[in-house]
């Protein structure tokens, strides 16, 4: 069952990397590319920034067009009421 195994971990890989190709394309074209680093400090603070806006504000497809943040306090007000 070796390569029935190393089948299934390898089909496993190549959907991750599905997800983290994509990732990569957004933070290249709309980070690093939008942007001119002046310095490390800059590049932090501007990547900071991107990142908070991709995680907490901007609507994500998986969860039905919501931003992160948004979903989070939608399920957690339905945890309780379950």
């Amino acid at each position: 069952m070796p390569i029935a195994s190393g089948f299934v971990v390898l089909l496993a890989r190549v959907a991750s990397n599905a997800y983290v190709e994509s990732f990569n394309g957004r933070l290249r074209e709309e980070c690093l590319n939008a942007n001119w680093f002046l310095s490390l400090e800059d590049a932090r603070v501007k990547i900071e920034a991107w990142r908070r806006d991709y995680n907490e504000s901007r609507p994500h497809t998986a969860l039905g067009h919501v931003p992160p943040a948004e979903f989070a306090a939608w399920e957690g007000a339905r945890s309780l009421t379950v």
